[in-house]
Order: structure tokens, then sequence, then C-alpha cells
């Protein structure tokens, strides 16, 4: 079988991709994925096939429509090598990848592709929960990494929960029952940080309070630093995107 791995993002983006590798035969299953690159960086995961990467330029100050726009273009490059490939099934990463390749997942892949949601996308705005319903109708499954995703998506009997954890980290940890009081409560975030609007609130809520100690670690946390340095915060420490 032919699989296509689909993402509007790039590969260290796709959280835990490993999840659905793990559960693919490579012995009998070629895997490709087709993605976009916003950092102009190479990137590879074991067991991929080939790599097809559109290359896609943005400015951080760019508005979400003109970011939109310049992702739209990564569509005609993927439909071309989707159909030139003939993929048996596909996994799409994301809402927004569901979203840009929705009239085309349900002409050519109805119950033949696996979208995967990561993040709420703008549910609440009832067009868009519209199209999600549609795009889950269509797919053979959804995963969610949260039940709380339930509150906000369209009604389906096709989510299935997919934890966001790494089996092979758990096995190599040192695991103990004990748990020891210390201070401060460390409270870290890594990954692609978004939605400032939460993370502002918690910010104040712990601003300049001795007994946390809070970190981000990631793209976008800059944003985040020009705010706690505005409110004249002390304990908080940012990190720009880890390569």
């Amino acid at each position: 079988m032919r699989i296509a791995i689909l993402g509007a993002t790039n590969i260290k983006h796709m959280s835990l991709l490993s999840h659905y590798l793990n559960h693919i035969d490579l012995n009998i299953n070629e895997v490709d994925i087709i993605y976009t690159d916003k950092y102009d960086i190479e990137e590879h995961i074991q067991g991929i096939n080939n790599y097809y990467k559109y290359k896609v330029d943005i400015k951080e100050d760019w508005t979400f429509i003109k970011k939109a726009i310049a992702y739209y273009r990564f569509r005609p490059y993927a439909m071309k090598i989707l159909k030139e490939n003939h993929y048996d099934f596909v996994i799409v990463w994301g809402s927004y990848t569901g979203h840009l390749f929705k009239s085309f997942l349900e002409k050519h892949y109805k119950n033949k592709f696996i979208l995967n949601i990561r993040d709420y996308f703008f549910e609440n705005n009832k067009l868009i929960k519209y199209r999600m319903k549609k795009i889950v109708d269509a797919s053979r499954l959804t995963t969610l990494s949260s039940e709380g995703f339930l509150k906000f998506l369209p009604k389906s009997e096709k989510y299935r929960i997919i934890y966001s954890y790494n089996m092979s980290i758990i096995r190599e940890s040192n695991v103990t029952d004990g748990f020891k009081k210390r201070w401060p409560i460390n409270i870290g975030f890594i990954g692609n940080v978004r939605f400032n609007e939460i993370n502002q609130k918690l910010i104040k809520e712990l601003a300049n309070d001795s007994r946390f100690h809070m970190q981000y670690f990631g793209t976008g946390s800059e944003k985040l630093e020009v705010f706690a340095r505005e409110i004249l915060l002390i304990i908080l420490h940012f990190l720009a995107a880890l390569t």
C-alpha cells in the first residue's frame, strides 16, 4: 500500500508523527510525506520513503489572510503529487490542511484518509464548524490528542483519542514513586507557542510570584517575552525555537 502524509506545516511541527509510523508495517507499505517548509531547513524522520517539500516564504508581520494565500499555493503542488502517485491512503495533518484540501479529499479519498486534529481552529465560527463536519464525515476516522477537543468540534462517531506521549522516551526514563516538594514549581511549555491571549492571562496570574518559575520553549515565544517585559516580570525565561 502507498500512503501519503499530507501537512501544510513543517515536519518538526507534526507532533508525535511516530504514533502513526509505529502502526504501519514499513516492510509492506511505502510512506511518503508532502509538506510545507517555512524555515528553509532539511528535515528527516525514520520510516519515510520520499519527501515532497514545498517552500513557503512568509513574514511574521503578514496578516492572516496574506499568510493563508501563501499556503494556498501549496494546494495545486500537493494535489499534483497525490494524483500522479495514486496513493491508497492519506494521513491529513491538522485542521487547516483538512480545510485546504476538503473538496479534493471528499472527491478522491472519501473513507480513505485519517484526519489528525492537533489544535483549535476557529470552530466557534459556524461556517468553519460546518466545513469541519463535512471533512470528519468523509474521513475513515479522525484522531484527537485530548477529549477536550470534543467540546468545540462537531459531533461525530469517527473520533479516536490518541494521547501525546512517546513510549520510547517513557521506557528510557527513570520512574520514581516518590514526590519531592520543591520550590519553585517549574511550569514549562515546549512547542509552537500560539493563543497568546490565554498565555498572557496565565502569565499575569503568576506574575512575580516566587513560588512559580515559567519557561516557554519554541517558535512564537518571542512575542510573549515582549509582553512579559512590558509588565516587568523577572522570573520568566524564553528560548527561541530549538532546531
